[in-house]
């Protein structure tokens, strides 16, 4: 691989294939739903009172109204891979597009959140108004966990859901910015 931006690439076409062939199999489905409550309103939770996707929701048959997530089929393999991003050095191990583990060194859980959370509201798009791509997808995030400190590190869980690799070369950008002296993705 010659950049980041290429791994990201590959890592996330593997799970937006797989993503976008259960959106053309359900003709009729809500596709990458906030869950929302009764008012309209986005439904908020955790620490920084974010929002969430769920990635697809029949609209009719046996699984109408049921929250079905689409899962990465494999994991890519290859080398840890190191790379430069002063003041911070990335670690970049394999991972899933859908479910990455987010450690985060010389920052705590408040610093770390207050990056992630402003990040996670910009690419998960809360007043809809992303176009479906050619995927059949939306470009957004689903999940970000409360940040935590755990091990002397910051973690975090994140589902990257259809966003493309330019969100999560931001988001360690923004990290790198603020002051992360180590950040692994796994």
């Amino acid at each position: 691989m010659n950049s980041i931006n290429e791994l990201f690439t590959v890592i996330r076409m593997a799970y937006a294939a797989t993503f976008a062939d259960a959106v053309a199999s359900a003709a009729d489905a809500h596709v990458e739903a906030a869950l929302r409550n009764a008012d309209g309103s986005l439904a908020l939770e955790g620490a920084f009172g974010l929002p969430m996707r769920i990635d697809l929701i029949p609209r009719r048959g046996a699984q109408a109204g049921k929250s079905l997530s689409i899962d990465s089929e494999q994991r890519m393999l290859f080398s840890v891979h190191a790379v430069s991003m002063p003041p911070a050095t990335l670690y970049i191990a394999p991972f899933v597009w859908d479910c990455i583990s987010l450690r985060i060194s010389g920052m705590t859980a408040q610093q770390a959140g207050a990056v992630l959370a402003p990040w996670f509201m910009e690419w998960f798009d809360p007043h809809d108004t992303n176009r479906q791509n050619q995927e059949g997808l939306f470009g957004v995030v689903h999940f970000l966990s409360d940040p935590c400190e755990e091990g002397g590190m910051v973690a975090a869980n994140l589902d990257l859901g259809s966003a493309p690799p330019e969100a999560l070369e931001d988001l360690l950008a923004r990290l790198a910015a603020a002051g992360a002296s180590d950040i692994r993705l796994a």
